[in-house]
């Protein structure tokens, strides 16, 4: 069994041959990746208009507070929606999907879905703001986002041959979510759907990234198609419960201590090590599930690639 084939048992909710991981099963791809973030080492736009600037200390460029928009009303006149049609997908794909290995499971990751996309042009707060203020029209540049993404899916569907399409959007904090669940349900839910029934469409799994605590919503992912989930964070309380309620129709990614103990300053490979089999350990009995981190730091790798392939050998 190749590493694809046992990663996309899971991915369809069964219980693999051995726990698939992100960084021993998979190739993971940017589809033009200057669109949607600024890719060099000083400060510069990406293909919306939004100015980054490189910090070392996250070792990714990230939005300054020259914001784009003062005001969510003027989205329309400043915005810059990339035009896709003007990229030579053949070449971009090629070039993206260098690094791929043959018989992994293909990814492709999209940074910044509508809500992302919102505060990298308006700034946090300001889009905090907004979202109470100005429900409609933040509901109208959420369905031009979505639209924009609908048109990258059809170009990833057509060039990048993947398995899975992984969309960024990050709605919840360590301890709550960002906004309330009938402002996420009627802004963003019915925008993340369009999006999921288009991956669909274009033969693709949609995994949908969600750093912090997103509990309440685990049930709507699931009503809108959404196959996985990840970064499966342990401020999620409820964490093997639900997985034990929903891994039939869910595959769930992550369930590491990302934040307190693979990025803690000085952390040990020992602890590192002891982390990922406690995670995996908790999470992947029933299957469904996927061994996926999202950090800063990647310092935790070789602790973290041992004790899967000590877990595997194991077995």
């Amino acid at each position: 069994m190749t590493p694809r084939e046992n990663a996309l048992i899971a991915y369809h909710h069964g219980i693999p041959e051995w726990v698939p991981s992100r960084s021993l099963d998979m190739n993971i791809a940017f589809p033009a990746p200057f669109i949607e973030r600024y890719q060099g080492r000083d400060t510069g736009t990406d293909g919306f208009g939004v100015e980054w600037k490189y910090e070392e200390s996250t070792k990714a460029p990230m939005t300054t507070s020259n914001h784009l928009l003062n005001d969510i009303a003027e989205w329309k006149n400043k915005v810059i929606f990339p035009d896709l049609d003007q990229i030579d997908w053949e070449e971009q794909a090629k070039k993206d999907t260098a690094h791929f290995q043959k018989d992994r499971l293909n990814m492709v990751m999209s940074i910044n879905g509508p809500f992302e996309r919102m505060h990298a042009c308006l700034g946090m707060i300001d889009t905090l703001c907004a979202l109470i203020e100005d429900e409609e029209e933040c509901l109208e540049f959420a369905k031009a986002v979505a639209d924009h993404k609908i048109r990258l899916v059809e170009k990833v569907g057509r060039y990048y041959n993947a398995d899975v399409f992984d969309m960024h959007d990050d709605y919840g904090m360590n301890d709550k979510m960002f906004m309330s669940l009938d402002t996420w349900r009627t802004i963003f839910k019915p925008q993340l759907k369009r999006v999921v029934d288009a991956v669909h469409e274009n033969g693709m799994l949609y995994e949908h990234h969600s750093c912090g605590y997103i509990e309440p919503i685990v049930p709507d992912l699931i009503e809108i198609g959404v196959d996985a989930l990840d970064v499966w964070q342990v401020c999620n309380t409820n964490m093997r419960s639900l997985k034990d309620q929903y891994q039939h129709q869910l595959t769930f990614c992550g369930g590491f201590d990302n934040q307190g103990v693979f990025d803690k300053l000085g952390v040990t490979f020992e602890e590192c090590y002891e982390e990922t089999k406690r995670a995996v350990e908790l999470m992947a009995p029933g299957g469904s599930y996927i061994a996926f981190t999202v950090t800063v730091s990647n310092d935790f790798q070789p602790a973290f690639q041992k004790a899967m392939m000590d877990m595997r050998n194991k077995k």
